[in-house]
């Protein structure tokens, strides 16, 4: 799966020159390479009416000053300089962000106090609930459920942002996803030779009460270095933030569900540096029912806390294919354009 991101960057990594910028598109920005070839947003402003700044200090992004000779007087500038180039696509996300939200002033000068403001906003949503990085099988569990979204929920969900809504799983659920009347349960296949899937509770699989409970199984493998398709867990996270590089609130809620990922208490954090790449080799769904082979609550009272392996071999006669799932969305915003109508 190769990534294709706008990198606005681009026509400054094959220069030598150090200090460069170029216009952003929005006054008084530009995106810029330190001279040691640090990716960096620089921002103009009027000293004289904004005084000095009091700077943040933040771990996965410096910001700084500088004052350059103008024509006929000094230059202001604040810098945001990003510490780890691998974070590239999340800094520029994040920039962006930050550049659209102050493009409203009308004093181009409050733009400043704006950006540190926002930017501050940004570090205290993403501050993690707990210091551990995902296991290399939890990443491969987030890239499944994120290419889920990607991939079905926001081809047929209007707008893309009311799937956040559906993505049920970082809060504690035991399903990852619920939509309407029906749920699915998405599991990452560690390696094409991985015969089965995990299964962490007895409530995972129990359909009781709903319509319909589908089992996602997608192919994540591990890849080399060098590999075109290959890809990083921030790589997918981007991706993300892409389908809602327009709505502020939709940003801030995805950070939310990413930051309790994976059972509620926690996890996934920006400032890690995820350099495991992978490939998405495709998925298969099961429709779960009457003989699937499970354990549910139900069928096993007096029984918690299971955990158990299903042998995707035994699942054949259950497979489905994902038109089922997409037919109940477009029907399910059917109905839902329908009421509005009313």
């Amino acid at each position: 799966m190769t990534q294709n991101y706008h990198n606005p960057w681009a026509s400054l990594e094959q220069q030598t020159e150090t200090e460069l910028m170029v216009f952003s598109g929005i006054p008084k920005f530009f995106w810029s390479m330190g001279p040691d070839r640090k990716y960096r947003v620089v921002l103009e402003y009027d000293k004289d009416s904004t005084g000095d700044l009091n700077l943040p200090n933040h771990s996965g992004i410096s910001v700084m000053t500088y004052e350059d000779s103008g024509e006929y007087s000094l230059i202001h500038y604040l810098i945001f300089e990003l510490k780890d180039s691998a974070n590239r696509e999340i800094f520029r996300i994040l920039m962006t962000n930050i550049m659209q939200e102050t493009e409203e002033e009308e004093d181009p000068n409050l733009a400043v106090h704006t950006a540190l403001a926002k930017l501050d906003d940004w570090a205290q949503v993403l501050r993690r609930s707990r210091s551990r990085k995902l296991t290399r099988d939890e990443q491969k569990g987030l890239i499944a459920e994120l290419l889920f979204m990607q991939r079905v929920l926001a081809k047929q969900i209007s707008p893309p942002s009311d799937m956040l809504t559906c993505w049920t799983g970082p809060t504690g659920s035991p399903k990852d996803f619920g939509i309407g009347n029906i749920a699915v349960e998405v599991k990452a296949r560690r390696g094409t030779s991985a015969s089965y899937v995990n299964i962490s509770s007895e409530h995972q699989l129990d359909d009781a009460g709903l319509e319909n409970l589908y089992l996602c199984v997608t192919n994540i493998n591990d890849a080399m270095q060098g590999v075109p398709e290959g890809f990083t867990l921030n790589d997918s996270v981007a991706r993300m933030y892409d389908l809602f590089h327009d709505n502020i609130p939709a940003q801030h809620a995805l950070t939310e569900l990413l930051d309790s990922y994976p059972d509620g208490r926690g996890g996934f954090s920006f400032e890690d540096e995820y350099k495991d790449l992978f490939t998405y080799n495709g998925e298969s769904y099961y429709l779960v029912g009457d003989g699937f082979p499970r354990i549910t609550a139900l069928a096993n009272s007096g029984i918690s806390r299971v955990r158990y392996n299903i042998h995707l071999a035994e699942c054949e006669d259950f497979k489905t294919d994902e038109d089922s799932i997409t037919n109940y969305l477009a029907n399910l915003e059917l109905r839902k354009t329908e009421e509005e109508g009313e």
